[in-house]
């Protein structure tokens, strides 16, 4: 009987701790930089947060170097993009994930687009 209450409680702490790295998706492009700075903070590295952003179910498209995103000119980052369907919309998370030349994050950048009626 101990067993399998131990067992019960470890399964808890396992499922409870797993859910805390979810990122909370917000069409507001603030709210989402601040989370996203919340789970990948400035100097986090750029292999860390390929790896945080997938397990939270977005996708990896590619590396730009020295490209531009948005109104950012000649910058290092990680591009990915999350999407999530509706009955007549799909929204879309855009994210460039900016890093250093040492591959170290600096700046989180973020687009909402909402596609449909």
């Amino acid at each position: 009987m101990k067993r399998i209450l131990s067992a019960l409680i470890l399964t808890i702490i396992f499922f409870s701790a797993k859910g805390q790295n979810k990122i909370k998706l917000s069409e507001d492009t603030l709210l989402m930089r601040k989370e996203f700075l919340t789970h990948i903070p400035i100097g986090t590295d750029t292999a860390d947060a390929i790896k945080i952003l997938t397990e939270n179910k977005f996708e990896y498209y590619s590396r730009y170097q020295n490209d531009e995103f948005l109104w950012h000119k000649n910058i290092n980052y990680l591009f990915f993009y999350h999407e999530e369907y509706e009955i007549l919309n799909t929204l879309k998370w855009q994210v460039a994930v900016v890093y250093d030349s040492k591959g170290k994050i600096t700046d989180i950048l973020v687009v909402f687009h909402v596609i449909g009626l």
